[in-house]
């Protein structure tokens, strides 16, 4: 009807001709690059585009074997709009379940150090456009944003526990936390094993409520040679890509 409106919708885009919602799992995402011509996300970019507004989205970048958390927002510090993409699906009972996917691009200058991918931003003056506006239109805003208008920086692995929800997640963490670390190796010079004693910070990501490496009985036969090895424990974790 031209109006516009806010709506609560379903994570992971859901086609109205699936025949199963759980094909919404696998739709979280829309490359830009691609989203014209997939079946999955054609006809909903034609008719069906929305803006996904949010302060920022946090992003894991790959350390070797380890993942670090970050957030990326906007240097203005005003909310951000993602392009997406929505749909309307009937139930076999009736029920109208309407879903949201993300449309993404390559990485820009900011985000390709962190990840490869990004979601579409759209700048203020062409949410209209992003809404109501004809596909061939719009293509042109199915790009990165500029990368000196973002900001990014390291923050708590609590991100990655779905139980915490609070305004401490987006701050910055404590350097030490994505910092090498001083291990102390008890090497087993008869047995070729090794036992480790830890000198490291607290880890606040856990709330410093656990205990996670314990002292070792030095056992006879052993010598202890030190290492520095960046480490951080490994975990699963939100973001867009």
């Amino acid at each position: 009807e031209g109006k516009r409106v806010l709506h609560l919708l379903h994570w992971g885009l859901v086609p109205h001709w699936a025949k199963d919602p759980s094909i919404g799992t696998k739709l979280n995402n829309a490359r830009g690059e691609s989203v014209a011509e997939k079946p999955s996300f054609r006809e909903a970019f034609k008719k069906r585009r929305c803006l996904v507004p949010a302060d920022g989205f946090f992003e894991w970048k790959a350390e070797g074997k380890i993942k670090l958390p970050y957030y990326i927002s906007l240097k203005s510090g005003e909310p951000m709009a993602m392009a997406g993409l929505w749909e309307s699906w009937k139930s076999p009972d009736g029920e109208i379940v309407r879903t949201v996917c993300i449309v993404t691009i390559g990485a820009n200058e900011l985000m390709a150090p962190i990840h490869d991918r990004m979601p579409v931003l759209v700048a203020r003056e062409h949410w209209q456009s992003w809404l109501a506006a004809p596909t061939d239109e719009i293509r042109p805003l199915v790009e990165s944003y500029p990368a000196n208008e973002m900001r990014a920086w390291p923050v708590s692995r609590r991100v990655s526990r779905t139980a915490d929800d609070d305004s401490g997640l987006i701050e910055p963490a404590p350097e030490s936390l994505h910092s090498p670390r001083q291990e102390q190796v008890y090497v087993d010079k008869h047995r070729g094993g090794e036992a480790h004693l830890l000198s490291m910070p607290t880890d606040e990501w856990n709330g410093g409520s656990r205990v996670w490496f314990k002292q070792p009985a030095k056992a006879e036969g052993m010598v202890m040679e030190p290492r520095i090895e960046p480490y951080l424990p490994q975990s699963l974790g939100r973001g867009v890509s």
